[in-house]
C-alpha cells in the first residue's frame, strides 16, 4: 500500500476517534473533549479525508503497467502460411510469407531486420486492438498494398 494511503488511514482513524469521543462521555480533565458543533465539522473533515484516500487509491491504479522486454527471442526463422503469435516475442532477421499475425497486446513485441511478403492478416481477441488497426487503416497509416483483416475471437 502506498505510504500516503497509510498516512491517510492513520489520520482518518484519529479523526474517527476524536469524533466519537464526545458521545462516549469521556472527559479529559474537567473540560469536555469537544463541543457539538466542532464534532460536526470534524465529522465532515473525516468524510472528506476518507473520500480523498479512496480517490487517491483509485487514481494510483490507473497507471499504465510497466512492461518487461519480450521474453522470447526468435532469430533467423522463416514463417510461411501459418499463424504467428506476436505477444512477448522479439523477432530478429525473420521472414514472414502469407502469415496471420496474432496480437493481443498482452506483452510487448519487437521486430529487427524482418521481411514480410505475400498476404498478411492480423487477428486479435482484444477489441481495442481491432479498433486501433481499423483506425490506422482509415487514416492511411498502414501499408496501402497490404490487405489487412481483423478478426476478434478465436
Amino acid at each position: 500500500m502506498d505510504k500516503w494511503i497509510k498516512a491517510g488511514v492513520l489520520i482518518g482513524a484519529a479523526q474517527l476517534l476524536v469524533t466519537v469521543l464526545p458521545y462516549s462521555g469521556i472527559q479529559i480533565g474537567t473540560v469536555p473533549v469537544m463541543a457539538h458543533g466542532q464534532t460536526i465539522i470534524i465529522g465532515i473533515l473525516m468524510l472528506m479525508t476518507w473520500a480523498a484516500i479512496g480517490v487517491g487509491y483509485w487514481l494510483s491504479r490507473l497507471k499504465e503497467p510497466e512492461w518487461d522486454p519480450p521474453a522470447e527471442t526468435i532469430a533467423n526463422k522463416q514463417f510461411k502460411n501459418e499463424i504467428v503469435n506476436l505477444d512477448g516475442r522479439y523477432f530478429i532477421n525473420c521472414e514472414f510469407e502469407n502469415v496471420t499475425f496474432q496480437y493481443d497486446g498482452l506483452n510487448p513485441t519487437m521486430f529487427s531486420d524482418c521481411k514480410v511478403n505475400g498476404s498478411r492478416r492480423v487477428q486479435t481477441k482484444m477489441r481495442a486492438i481491432a479498433q486501433a488497426i481499423t483506425l490506422l487503416q482509415a487514416i492511411g497509416a498502414m501499408v496501402p498494398e497490404a490487405k489487412f483483416g481483423v478478426r476478434i475471437g478465436n
